[in-house]
């Protein structure tokens, strides 16, 4: 059975900041906000973003903050390993950051609109805080993609769908555990009542 799964930067490992002012930093995020909810790539004349390392004595990671958009970032490790590359790229864009001191190039994350699913919200089932907003997404599953990454047109955050059937190569989730990766936690995604099953999968065998 498909699960899915938000992905999210954990925050006991190692936090990055833009080198920019305040002002650039506020202009820069209204434009990647503007611009995906559109769908549109910054690729074309995107800069390599100077960023550097907030919190020193935290855990190094595979995995990020965005420092701009609130996002993900991923290490070159990452985007060296073809199949996670591939995976990223079927559902948004990865934009070059330069950390200062040490040179290492990290990747911004971006969902573009090719990552985009609507009408797949269960709304009757998904769990509410007490001013309505939806705190946990339940899914009409059958309304997902069967592998990958996706989105939700309004909002910048990534799901992936999991299921123990898939190849891992074709399953984030399993691949992430395959890797060893560290610097993202996994929410899953079960509604209120629970339609899915809690609990973090396994690591596959290969």
């Amino acid at each position: 059975m498909k699960r899915v799964f938000k992905l999210e930067h954990d925050t006991n490992f190692q936090i990055f900041k833009a080198e920019i002012s305040d002002e650039t930093r506020r202009e820069l995020y209204k434009i990647m906000s503007e611009s995906r909810r559109k769908g549109l790539s910054l690729a074309e004349h995107w800069q390599p973003l100077a960023i550097y390392l907030y919190d020193p004595d935290n855990s190094p990671s595979d995995f990020a903050n965005s420092p701009v958009d609130g996002g993900i970032s991923i290490s070159q490790r990452v985007y060296d390993d073809g199949v996670m590359r591939a995976l990223f790229e079927s559902a948004g864009e990865l934009l070059p950051m330069i950390v200062s001191g040490t040179g290492e190039t990290r990747f911004i994350f971006r969902l573009l609109s090719k990552s985009f699913c609507s009408d797949v919200v269960d709304e009757a089932c998904s769990a509410r805080d007490q001013w309505k907003d939806i705190i946990n997404y339940a899914f009409y599953l059958d309304r997902l993609p069967d592998c990958g990454i996706f989105s939700l047109p309004r909002y910048g955050v990534a799901y992936a769908v999991h299921s123990e059937k898939l190849r891992p190569e074709k399953d984030f989730i399993q691949w992430y555990l395959l890797k060893a990766y560290k610097g993202l936690r996994f929410e899953e995604q079960i509604g209120s009542p629970p339609a899915q099953t809690k609990g973090l999968p396994k690591k596959p065998h290969r």
